[in-house]
């Protein structure tokens, strides 16, 4: 008998990774960096196991992205720069989207990175109300402030964005186990 996955949960093969504006002059800023970025390079390592896109964006005049997640990106990284506070409302990003559409039909982001009271929580919305579905992984977002997280983990979930964590969101990409890329994730699980 055939069934369906419920709509919440995350597919490997519609979605992309969204890494916002991990930049040196925010970085050292931020509550919780170390968590951040330890689930963010988990993110990315298990992203080219899977095969997922990875998208990253740049905020004008604040850095580089920080060296350390330079590094796990290595040949995956290049950045999309921005002055808008919402992805969505850049063009080049926009333009990005639908060249990866050309090859595969993606309908899912799964989004990191900082500040989620402002560039994350705005470019989730923004994608949701452009018809796709939004997870936001709530253990690789952060800001200068935690009430400003809480704030906006509370404003996004109450408006239609699938709150997750990265655990929860590799295994979900996974699907199941006994296979070479569980065995592969598991060990970037564990680490």
């Amino acid at each position: 008998m055939n069934y369906r996955k419920h709509s919440s949960i995350a597919g490997r093969n519609e979605s992309i990774l969204l890494i916002i504006d991990v930049q040196d002059k925010l970085y050292d800023k931020i509550v919780e960096k170390e968590k951040l970025l330890s689930n963010i390079k988990k993110l990315v390592s298990v992203a080219k196991i899977l095969g997922i896109p990875i998208i990253v964006t740049e905020q004008e005049r604040l850095g580089d992205t920080i060296e350390l997640l330079k590094k796990v990106l290595g040949n995956d990284y290049s950045s999309i720069k921005k002055i808008s506070f919402s992805c969505m409302d850049n063009e080049e990003f926009r333009k990005k989207i639908k060249e990866l559409c050309k090859k595969r039909f993606y309908n899912t982001f799964i989004v990191v990175g900082i500040e989620a009271h402002i560039c994350v929580e705005q470019t989730a919305l923004d994608l949701l109300a452009n018809d796709y579905k939004v997870h936001v992984v709530k253990d690789a977002i952060s800001s200068r402030r935690k009430e400003d997280v809480e704030t906006a983990i509370s404003k996004m979930e109450k408006n239609g964005i699938i709150v997750t964590s990265t655990e929860m969101v590799i295994y979900e990409l996974l699907g199941s186990a006994g296979n070479e890329d569980f065995k592969k994730v598991l060990k970037i699980i564990k680490s």
